[in-house]
């Protein structure tokens, strides 16, 4: 069973829940945006631009069977993203985490690719020969 998978928390809700909870741990800027198959969350704090790409079902999936299925899995999906959110965010009020540990690979770089849409194609070819990639060595 899936987090949330009957929840009755309209889209909707779930973005104003998130909103709220951004704005309450210090987010200074909120925006999100949609197209077919994603949905997009960014925000600033700390100075940190943090951009969030949420995967959501699409009507042509093969395991979505009916307009009723598509958008309690919608539900389901922003449902879930709200809770990680709010897990992150306590982690950090409660100095279990930093913000730099909890959003590393959500962060925004300068070319606007992600931490992690920088790093992981490294880390796949690192795994691959056998090599450290330069950028990845703690000397040189």
């Amino acid at each position: 069973m899936a987090y949330a998978e009957n929840t009755k928390v309209t889209v909707e809700r779930s973005k104003a829940a998130i909103e709220k909870l951004l704005f309450k741990y210090g987010a200074t800027n909120y925006l999100y945006g949609m197209e077919s198959g994603k949905a997009l969350i960014m925000f600033i704090m700390d100075g940190r631009h943090i951009k969030m790409v949420l995967d959501l079902p699409v009507r042509e999936d093969d395991n979505v069977s009916g307009v009723k299925a598509y958008n309690q899995m919608h539900k389901q999906k922003w449902r879930a993203l709200y809770i990680v959110l709010k897990a992150k965010l306590i982690a950090i009020e409660e100095k279990i985490a930093t913000l730099e540990d909890e959003f590393l690979p959500y962060t925004v770089l300068p070319d606007g690719r992600t931490v992690s849409e920088f790093i992981n194609p490294q880390i796949d070819q690192a795994y691959l020969d056998g090599k450290m990639p330069k950028m990845l060595m703690l000397t040189e």
